[in-house]
């Protein structure tokens, strides 16, 4: 349960990051998170 919680988390950050931020952008801080 732990684990869907955190990829439902990053999966909206990473979602509302993409929004502003360009792709490229969005591609190594994914990686990173």
């Amino acid at each position: 349960m732990s684990k869907l919680r955190t990829t439902v988390t990053m999966t909206a950050f990473i979602s509302m990051r993409a929004s502003s931020l360009p792709m490229q952008t969005r591609a190594p801080a994914w990686k990173t998170g």
